[in-house]
């Protein structure tokens, strides 16, 4: 389940429309649920390209423009001191939390 904290800051200073992207669909019902027609919620990995995006375009047709970018999912994996986290852990981590922002803001981004 996702935080909420910054959605509902977001909504409670008056925000129009915001986007929220998860891998799960019962944590996105419950966005919906809390609320409603001012979030789009769209099933995505935010560490992945093509579903980034999807999410983008999802956004400008629903919203028009985007005005706020939050980078805000992360990740963090099992602690082990650096030199003994396995490698596909830390390539999962760093897929989210840094590819993933990346990717978010790329897709987010014009000239």
């Amino acid at each position: 389940m996702p935080s909420l904290t910054v959605p509902q800051t977001f909504v409670n200073a008056g925000i129009l429309g915001l986007t929220i992207v998860d891998r799960s669909a019962d944590a996105l019902i419950k966005c919906e649920e809390m609320f409603g027609d001012r979030v789009l919620t769209v099933i995505g990995d935010v560490s992945d390209e093509v579903s980034a995006e999807t999410y983008t375009q999802a956004t400008l047709e629903k919203w028009g423009q985007v005005d706020i970018v939050v980078l805000c999912a992360g990740i963090e994996g099992d602690w082990h001191p650096l030199h003994e986290t396995p490698m596909e852990q830390f390539d999962k981590v760093m897929a989210v939390n840094c590819r993933g922002g990346k990717a978010r803001y790329t897709g987010f981004h014009s000239d």
